[in-house]
């Protein structure tokens, strides 16, 4: 039996979805499955990702133009690929968005079965970036169309109970929760030790006499960054050089970002670092750093956490506290929660009271999402 898998990216370190999936592919060769991985001609940021050895990889769509037409490209090339390679379970990623419509085709033809992994929610997303009018006909026909695929699937795999509860708010559509796998994202990299006063990273960068706020990771349309400013800018008032704000960082907000700070020096955008310096960089922070804008609670759930997880300090969420993230953070007692509208002063307050907990925390780290996944899959979407 050949089991697929489909996302825009796949392997590398970059993208967080492309990780998971080789994680998942890994599990899946080991129980002896057979694996074909469809991904795009492109890569992010020039990342070449590596795939298990024994996945079978074929490259649909055009590497070039810009990220609408990388979309559809991929798209139209899955919805035309899955007919004639479909022989088993199928499991689509949100990468490009409506994935599941794609695979209607097949779907009639009488392939798979289907499951979709939902990574973000759409069309939830457009609407929450405000490049998609709620109510607006185009969302009607969004709605309507992806809940009809929705239909032909056999599975679901979620991030947590806030995007669980997203679902059920497709009118017309109420999934039965036995097709439905909740697993939260999760980071399987070796993260080992470093400690600080051995650091490579922040020798190199000139940190090793601060204290380090780190947000490391993508900087999107559902992320915040507005308050990490208001706190640099409070602390070049204060004159103050004990504190550092370091933006590790990629996405759509950064040209943004990088707007905002000039002529700040409490704060630093810098790009991804590489693969074998991550322990190093997610080891340098004393506190991290994890946002979310107020009305993308469910519609993503950033992996950020799960890297954090793996060191031993705290973490400030900036963002809904009713979002999954969030409370997750305070059932492990990892951390603090302050809303989006937080002052720059209560944002800095609370990196001083959390900074005490710096290098004392445990460390955590679950490595049973991949093995979860491949099971359900396995099992043609009924959770053990």
């Amino acid at each position: 039996m050949t089991i697929i898998l489909v996302n825009r990216f796949a392997g590398g370190q970059a993208t967080p979805t492309g990780r998971m999936l080789a994680d998942v592919a890994r599990e899946l060769l080991a129980r002896g499955a057979e694996v074909l991985v469809l991904t795009s001609r492109g890569r992010y940021a020039d990342e070449e990702g590596a795939l298990p050895q024994g996945v079978q990889l074929r490259h649909l769509g055009g590497a070039s133009g810009g990220r609408l037409w990388q979309w559809l490209s991929f798209w139209v090339h899955v919805m035309l690929a899955l007919p004639s390679l479909a022989r088993g379970p199928c499991l689509l990623m949100t990468d490009p968005p409506f994935l599941s419509l794609a695979a209607l085709p097949a779907f009639c033809l009488g392939r798979g079965p289907f499951f979709l992994w939902t990574m973000d929610l759409y069309p939830e997303a457009l609407v929450a970036s405000g490049r998609l009018w709620e109510g607006s006909l185009l969302h009607r026909v969004l709605v309507a169309a992806h809940r009809w695929s929705l239909l032909a699937l056999r599975g679901l795999v979620v991030l947590g109970e806030c995007q669980w509860q997203r679902l059920q708010q497709h009118e017309g559509w109420m999934p039965a929760r036995s097709m439905c796998l909740t697993v939260p994202p999760w980071d399987e990299r070796p993260l080992p030790r470093v400690e600080k006063s051995n650091n490579p990273w922040l020798r190199r960068e000139g940190f090793a006499n601060c204290k380090i706020a780190l947000y490391a990771g993508n900087l999107g349309e559902g992320h915040e960054s507005q308050a990490l400013v208001e706190v640099a800018r409070l602390l070049h008032q204060q004159q103050r050089g004990d504190w550092r704000i370091v933006m590790v960082c990629r996405g759509s907000g950064v040209a943004g970002l990088r707007r905002d700070i000039a002529g700040l020096s409490t704060i630093c955008v810098m790009d991804y670092v590489a693969a074998d310096e991550a322990a190093a960089l997610l080891w340098g922070a004393d506190v991290h750093l994890i946002t979310m804008k107020e009305h993308w609670s469910g519609v993503i759930v950033p992996s950020k956490l799960q890297g954090v997880l793996k060191t031993a300090a705290p973490v400030l969420f900036i963002g809904p506290p009713n979002s999954g993230t969030a409370l997750e953070i305070l059932r492990l007692n990892r951390g603090e929660v302050l809303r989006a509208e937080a002052t720059a002063a209560e944002v800095l307050e609370a990196l001083e009271r959390q900074v005490s907990r710096s290098g004392l925390l445990p460390v955590l780290d679950d490595r049973t999402g991949a093995r979860t996944v491949a099971d359900f899959l396995l099992g043609e979407g009924k959770p053990s």
